[in-house]
């Protein structure tokens, strides 16, 4: 499925339709003196994860490159998207992984925004975006953030799901749980 979604999307990041990635690069996160209240922020979130989505679509990009440069070098003149993709199936996944969780979190925000004010979306969104942060191996493995970032990351995940526990009530009244199913979901801690 994540194939599916890599290739429905991938020609879309592609430079010669974007000119902008072209000039793509890391820098935005090299400031890592980040406040508590920038990590938990969504449009810190979002462009953190938009960014990973660009480079994760560059690595893509590069490598089904190669793999039709060194299949034509072999003669074969028509390989399909499909088998591209299939040949480069962890860095496919990896994009369709980023895009769903940029999305996802995108979704969250434009929910959050409709509510007009802090609710409990926030408090999930928050939890939702620092989890992703800490335990993506992609965003991990990429280092867009540094150690101490990282570490900082952990706590701040460690204080919302604490935060969520004590709001347990108002989530459960915000997401229109029915009161037969609040004791189940309580209890699944």
């Amino acid at each position: 499925m994540l194939i599916t979604v890599a290739k429905g999307s991938v020609m879309d990041y592609h430079p010669k339709k974007n000119p902008a990635l072209q000039n793509f690069n890391k820098a935005r996160f090299t400031n890592q003196n980040y406040s508590d209240a920038t990590l938990l922020s969504a449009d810190f979130q979002l462009d953190l994860l938009q960014q990973h989505v660009l480079a994760s679509s560059q690595r893509l990009l590069a490598a089904m490159e190669v793999t039709r440069l060194e299949a034509k070098a072999q003669g074969q003149t028509r390989l399909s998207m499909d088998s591209i993709l299939d040949q480069n199936s962890a860095l496919s996944q990896e994009f369709a992984r980023a895009l769903i969780e940029h999305w996802t979190l995108q979704e969250f925000v434009n929910v959050e925004k409709q509510s007009g004010s802090t609710s409990p979306l926030t408090l999930v969104r928050q939890l939702h975006a620092l989890w992703i942060l800490d335990t993506s191996t992609d965003i991990v493995r990429r280092r867009y953030l540094d150690e101490v970032v990282q570490d900082r990351i952990r706590d701040l995940v460690g204080a919302a799901i604490h935060r969520v526990h004590e709001n347990v009530d108002a989530l459960v009244d915000a997401f229109g749980v029915p009161d037969h199913l609040s004791g189940t979901i309580a209890g699944d801690w």
